[in-house]
């Protein structure tokens, strides 16, 4: 008499591959097999010690360009950028600067014929936020509304 089978062969299959996806997934997303694969390759037994490394740099920070280098056609250019202020230079290169600096520098710009001081582009990447805490800076630096030119357009 043949007894009945449990399980057949299609589902141990079945089960297998469920496993062995599931598997790949879990040490993806939550490092089920942790350690796998992590070493650094040189086949040592690992100490559990933590490295850390910082970096050792010697070299001076760039000094923050005066008004006039930051002064194009008597405007300062900003560009946000997520919420980086970056200033565009006669030479179209780029500096960065925190709203501090830029409330110190602003009020120093000469102006273009139609009394603008400040124009403010924005990256796709800007935050809301980033353009509000501008404007807020730029206003107690007591520029006003008509100094002040914002692109409505995004730029690349």
């Amino acid at each position: 008499m043949n007894k009945p089978k449990l399980v057949s062969n299609k589902q141990i299959i079945g089960g297998g591959i469920l496993l062995a996806v599931a598997g790949a997934i879990l040490s993806m997303v939550g490092g089920l097999f942790s350690g796998f694969g992590s070493g650094d390759g040189t086949g040592g037994e690992e100490t559990g010690d933590v490295r850390i490394s910082a970096a050792t740099d010697t070299e001076q920070p760039e000094p923050i360009p005066s008004a006039k280098t930051l002064e194009v056609d008597g405007i300062m250019d900003i560009i946000i950028d997520q919420t980086t202020y970056f200033i565009q230079k006669k030479d179209n290169s780029t500096v960065e600067l925190n709203l501090e600096e830029i409330a110190e520098r602003a009020p120093e710009m000469t102006g273009n014929v139609q009394g603008i001081k400040v124009r403010v582009s924005r990256k796709r990447s800007s935050l809301l936020s980033a353009e509000r805490d501008l404007e807020e800076t730029l206003a107690a630096a007591g520029l006003s509304d008509e100094q002040v030119q914002w692109v409505a357009a995004p730029i690349d």
